[in-house]
Formats: C-alpha cells, structure tokens, sequence
C-alpha cells in the first residue's frame, strides 16, 4: 500500500472521540517549542469522515500547530473502518514505547553537552533542572 503525504488545512481535521492520551501543560509547551524550531516532522494519520478527516494518530501534534498559528499540516489519509481506525490509533501510541533511565540520563548529558544551552534541552524536552539533575544522578549511581 502506497501512502503520499497531502497538506490538510488544520480546521479540515478533527479530534477522533476515543483518544485515552493526555498531555500536560509542559508537554504541549515543549511540543510547541518543538514544532517552532523544526516544524510538524512527522505527518498526521487521519481518514476521511463526512465533510472533514478525522485523526488516526498525531492529535497533539495538531493541537500544537495550531496553537501556533499554522494553517496546514502534512498528512497521511487511509481509508479506514471503525474498528481500523480504532486498532490504528492505538498501535501508534503503543509504538513510541517507554524509555531506558539510563541511556536518557547520558542522551541529555550528551545533547547539553553538544548544544551548550541547557535552557534550549529544557525547553523541547520539556525537562525542568531537577529533570536533568536526576538524569546525570542516574549516570553517577
């Protein structure tokens, strides 16, 4: 199956009502700060549902470009069934998985070390000081 990326207006999109994600403030902020720097990377996952699309995957990248002020946002759209677009949905977000403390702690020593702005990691891994402390009290014990 062959899926292109099409650009869909934001106001053309919509939240799918069995979404059980949650974001917190720090977390958006910092997707925000994201998308800010380096745009919308990865593409919105949505199908089609009467007048507008309806989100597969991607809804808090959406929400945050939006809130940014963009227009448009690159897109995957499938042609799904419920009972698809509900097995989809969740597949993607059991894909990202959970982090090893470990190799975090040394990512973000690396990544403070090669940006040299702590203020910068903080701020798109929506870390605070005692998130990086911890992290480099991981690579200590």
């Amino acid at each position: 199956m062959h899926n292109e990326i099409v650009k869909m207006p934001v106001d053309g999109l919509r939240p799918n009502p069995w979404n059980p994600r949650t974001m917190g403030k720090r977390e958006m902020d910092a997707l925000r700060s994201s998308i800010r720097r380096y745009g919308l990377v990865q593409p919105i996952v949505a199908r089609p549902s009467g007048a507008q699309y309806e989100i597969i995957g991607g809804e808090h990248r959406w929400k945050a470009a939006a809130s940014i002020g963009l227009t448009d946002v690159p897109c995957i759209v499938l042609s799904l069934d419920d009972a698809e677009a509900k097995l989809l949905s969740q597949a993607l977000n059991e894909i990202a998985g959970s982090d090893d403390p470990e190799k975090r702690a040394s990512l973000i020593a690396d990544i403070t070390a090669c940006v040299g702005d702590p203020g910068l990691v903080t701020a798109v891994l929506a870390l605070n000081v005692e998130d990086i402390s911890r992290a480099m009290e991981t690579l200590i014990d």
